[in-house]
């Protein structure tokens, strides 16, 4: 394994662990919070999970530029979720797209709530209802990485 690419997966990882933790922290305030708040906290935690899956690119780039195949393989589980596990790179994209897109569709709901169409507020009910729900998995978690 080259020493260089180990400490840039255990560097990402660290940075990836600290966001999952703010992740959870927000995720108590969702549970928490009503309404427009609610769609600030809920912003942020995509923002968190957006800045974990660009990280994550990052060290997949790497890993299969220098062919590490534990890191591959480890980043294969990860995202093994996903019906794109073959091809790791797009399949991390995909993730940080659709979050992108969450973010987008509850940006203009904050800032023109008047202006959207009914199918924007019916996704944007729809990825509230998704990340409240992930918000409730965070918080039946017990401190997984020891933050």
């Amino acid at each position: 394994m080259n020493p260089m690419v180990t400490t840039i997966y255990r560097n990402a990882i660290e940075k990836v662990a600290v966001l999952e933790q703010e992740k959870r922290d927000i995720s108590r305030e969702i549970l928490l919070a009503r309404n427009k708040k609610r769609k600030h906290l809920i912003y942020k935690f995509l923002e968190y999970d957006q800045k974990k899956h660009e990280l994550l690119l990052q060290v997949a780039r790497v890993a299969l530029q220098n062919q590490e195949t534990s890191i591959i393989a480890d980043l294969k589980r990860l995202y093994s979720h996903t019906e794109l596990q073959e091809d790791l790179v797009n399949c991390i994209a995909m993730e940080i797209k659709y979050c992108s897109q969450f973010m987008e569709v509850l940006s203009k709901g904050l800032k023109y709530p008047g202006f959207m169409t009914f199918t924007e507020k019916r996704t944007e009910q729809e990825v509230c209802k998704y990340v409240l729900e992930k918000a409730r998995q965070y918080s039946h978690i017990k401190n997984p990485f020891g933050c």
